[in-house]
Parts: C-alpha cells; sequence; structure tokens
C-alpha cells in the first residue's frame, strides 16, 4: 500500500508543478510564441518544472512497479 501511495503523491505532485509553474510560464508566454522582458527566468522556471516533473513521474513508476513485485511475506 505503501509504495501505491509513493506512486500516487508523485503523480499528484507532478500536476501541482505543472499549474504553479510551467503553465504559468505558458501562459506569460502564449505558449512561446511571444518573448516577454523576463522570457529567460519563465524559461528557466519552465525547465526546471518540467525536469522536476520527470523526477516524480520516474519515482512514481518506480514506486508502482516495485509495489507489483513486492509480496506481503507470502
Amino acid at each position: 500500500f505503501i509504495l501505491s501511495l509513493i506512486g500516487f503523491i508523485c503523480i499528484v505532485a507532478t500536476q501541482v508543478f505543472f499549474w504553479t509553474y510551467t503553465q504559468p510560464a505558458n501562459l506569460a508566454t502564449h505558449n512561446w510564441t511571444m518573448m516577454p522582458q523576463d522570457w529567460e527566468a519563465l524559461r528557466r522556471q519552465w525547465e526546471y518544472s518540467h525536469a522536476a516533473s520527470a523526477g516524480l513521474n520516474f519515482v512514481a513508476f518506480v514506486a508502482l512497479v516495485w509495489s507489483l513485485l513486492v509480496r506481503d511475506g507470502s
């Protein structure tokens, strides 16, 4: 159960990162069709949020696969 819960929490955290960091950068740049004054900071925010999401998705994947492979002592 714990490993499945970790996977779920990581997927929820991925959504939090997207709506908190990625989507605001997308909106500020009109999906990267225009460059506002602070576009470099927005790009960095966008890249780091994608990297964090990728890491969280990897942890979720590992936790869920591990939960399938582990047996409760039987």
